[in-house]
């Protein structure tokens, strides 16, 4: 397909869905990343990616997130994070019916050992299991410590599919929204959709026992905090 007309689709694509919020949004509640970013999840038809040593972002919840801000992973001032928050909150939206977003997330192990605090985790595992429970247009998937090295286990990245005829789609490799780098050639996307099916078949539980998985975490989470 012709640059211009990959364009033309593309811009289809990413005006497809709630027909722009993310533009109405100034620099101070989101930057240029952010809001394209917010684009693509709303024009896509599907998403699948790793999303390495953190709980993906359309499944974290707001404690989550704060929490990650504590850590030092941002340096928004309080104001800035609560529109953040708000963003973010729209953004989970994409999951909803009536045009829900099909998603498909592998994330390892290491995330749910890497606790915050124990109530925060405890509930944002249970936030993880019911969304599953309530959307089935959604699918997480654990690699386990047991299966060891895995491909693209250092990297992080997302595929989005727009579900147009003859459009590839694109990889972001850096999902940050701040610096992030998308590609979509089709060699190298073909190329992060077979690791990523790799990876979902043959190394990360399935989604049944991660769902299991999971709820075994939340209680042995809930235990160590008393309840």
């Amino acid at each position: 397909m012709p640059d211009g007309e990959r364009a033309d689709w593309r811009r289809l694509a990413e005006s497809a869905r709630a027909k722009g919020w993310w533009d109405r949004l100034s620099t101070a509640d989101a930057s240029p990343g952010a809001r394209r970013w917010a684009a693509y999840e709303w024009g896509a038809r599907s998403i699948r990616g790793y999303s390495g040593p953190v709980v993906p972002g359309l499944l974290q919840t707001d404690a989550y997130t704060e929490a990650m801000f504590e850590a030092g992973m941002s340096t928004r001032a309080p104001e800035e994070r609560r529109r953040f928050a708000a963003l973010k909150a729209q953004r989970r939206t994409v999951l909803d019916p009536p045009d829900p977003l099909e998603y498909h997330v592998v994330f390892d192990e290491s995330v749910l050992h890497r606790v915050v605090a124990p109530p925060l985790m405890a509930d944002q595992v249970a936030h993880i299991v019911e969304v599953v429970r309530t959307h089935p247009n959604v699918t997480v998937q654990v690699v386990p410590f047991s299966a060891g090295l895995y491909p693209n286990i250092a990297s992080v990245f997302t595929l989005v599919d727009f579900g147009i005829e003859g459009d590839d789609g694109l990889v972001n490799l850096e999902p940050d929204l701040v610096s992030s780098v998308y590609v979509d050639d089709f060699a190298q996307v073909a190329t992060y959709s077979r690791i990523f099916e790799t990876m979902a078949r043959d190394v990360a539980a399935s989604p049944s026992d991660t769902v299991a998985m999971l709820r075994r975490w939340h209680g042995t989470l809930r235990k160590s905090r008393g309840d």
